[in-house]
């Protein structure tokens, strides 16, 4: 009997591995993801997570991903691991969102199987989308463009660019005066960010 005892507190205890938490987090439009999941459970198996909003969760009727397409973005950090959206990047101000629904997706399987988990449940309240980020995006105007992965600048000679997560941290900066031909980010990770070029600042989908 005490055997079996002992065999069903190792199982348990090794399911505990797999024991994952998500906390979600808003400040303004930005919504955080972060996921604290063992780092043995993670080396082994990098996880993707897929987030949308439902048509029916959202005001003005559209359904979005808010994390790309299937599988979605890999999650990020050490542990816990963590990403993030504004949602005024694919809601324009006025539109609130009641839910988001979200799937981890790794190792070629996904959970939930099927539907979504409720973003409500793991902290997320929800959000009438205000123009916060337009203040900053208008304190200049934007001439500057990103596209095919690349970001294409008005300005001229020297220009200090920054590049900043929609949490507001310092991503990427340096300085150059070479940008006949685009300019090549190579960002850490795909998502949203503000680039800031001298004092213009430019949103963009990496």
């Amino acid at each position: 009997m005490k055997k079996i005892y002992s065999l069903l507190i190792l199982i348990m205890a090794s399911l505990g591995l797999y024991k994952a938490q998500m906390t979600i987090t808003q400040t303004g439009n930005v919504v955080n993801f972060s996921y604290t999941i063992d780092p043995s459970v993670w080396n082994s198996t990098p996880i993707n997570l897929y987030a949308f909003v439902e048509s029916s969760s959202a005001s003005n009727g559209q359904f979005k991903e808010l994390l790309g397409g299937w599988p979605g973005t890999m999650l990020s950090g050490t542990g816990p691991y963590t990403t993030s959206v504004d949602l005024s990047t694919l809601y324009s101000a006025g539109v609130t969102i009641s839910e988001i629904k979200y799937i981890y997706n790794y190792g070629g399987n996904q959970n939930p199987s099927s539907g979504g988990f409720n973003a409500t449940s793991a902290g997320f309240t929800p959000v009438t989308i205000s123009s916060t980020l337009g203040t900053i995006e208008n304190a200049s105007k934007t001439k500057s463009f990103f596209s095919e992965g690349k970001l294409y600048i008005s300005q001229k000679g020297n220009l200090d660019i920054q590049v900043y997560d929609f949490s507001g941290k310092l991503v990427k900066k340096f300085n150059t005066n070479n940008v006949s031909s685009g300019l090549e980010l190579n960002l850490p990770r795909k998502g949203n960010y503000l680039v800031k070029v001298n004092n213009e600042v430019v949103k963009i989908a990496y």
